[in-house]
């Protein structure tokens, strides 16, 4: 008799304590639930809000500069946006959780929570970064392009996308570290590719513009001895100079106007046969 009246004893003393508990923890819970609701909406608004912004700032520049946009405005909103304001959920509601197990008496559980709690902000901060990434890089891509193309850079889209490409990646890997994750092997190695890009691209650009140099230089003597009005003989042509550009002489010979490269000058003999140097 006596056992069962102590175990009666101990039924009370925990209906005592752990009814209130659970009540209130449920409680928490649903005030966590709706409070969490609530944040993920204002959360939704504002970075659709800011999104849509940066987003309008690319589409006017690519407008104006006549570049097609890389990216949708919808792409932004529903990966991006709702994503984030889904992690802004689950960490208000997880908190919420944490302190409800707490309350009934789980500390396991409730250390489990609080530690992953802590680390979603993490995540939202790298998506974040990713974002921002994302926007960046596609307003570079658009002025890289836009630039390039004005130039007259046959590899214009070749170098804003590889501009665009190396921005995301840069911001992913931010983001990965902002996890906690050790991508110093990673920047090493990105850093390695980065460099072979950008030491290919230059040296292909100074290949390709091996002539167009050369011909600026010898224009720049080449005015020294000749001028607009003098008749010359060069490369088997023969005609009047009717204009010196930056990079070439024009001739008006008898079967019409013809552009000699100006290294031309540098290379074979040219005949003055009217008219007098300046030099």
């Amino acid at each position: 008799m006596t056992w069962i009246e102590d175990q009666f004893e101990r039924f009370s003393t925990w209906a005592e304590t752990s009814i209130p508990a659970a009540v209130l923890a449920v409680v928490i819970v649903l005030l966590g639930y709706l409070i969490a609701l609530l944040l993920k909406h204002l959360a939704t608004r504002l970075l659709r809000r800011w999104s849509t912004g940066l987003v309008g700032v690319v589409e006017r520049i690519s407008h104006q500069r006549g570049v097609p946009i890389p990216i949708e405005r919808a792409e932004t909103e529903t990966v991006v946006v709702k994503v984030t304001s889904r992690i802004v959920f689950w960490l208000v509601f997880v908190i919420f959780i944490a302190a409800a197990t707490s309350v009934v008496g789980f500390p396991v559980v409730s250390t489990w929570l609080q530690g992953f709690a802590a680390y979603l902000p993490r995540v939202l901060a790298a998506l974040a970064v990713v974002l921002l990434g994302i926007l960046a890089g596609n307003l570079a891509r658009v002025l890289v392009l836009s630039a390039a193309a004005s130039a007259g850079l046959s590899y214009a889209r070749t170098l804003a996308r590889t501009i665009h490409i190396s921005i995301i990646l840069i911001a992913a890997v931010i983001a990965i570290e902002e996890l906690g994750v050790q991508v110093t092997f990673l920047i090493v190695l990105g850093s390695i590719a980065l460099g072979a890009v950008l030491g290919g691209a230059a040296l292909a650009f100074g290949l390709g513009a091996r002539g167009a140099v050369s011909n600026l230089v010898a224009c720049h003597y080449l005015v020294r001895s000749y001028r607009v009005g003098h008749r010359i003989r060069i490369d088997g042509f023969e005609g009047a100079i009717v204009a010196i550009e930056p990079t070439a002489v024009v001739l008006q010979t008898a079967e019409g106007r013809v552009s000699i490269p100006a290294r031309t000058f540098s290379e074979k003999p040219s005949t003055l046969l009217s008219g007098e140097t300046t030099s």
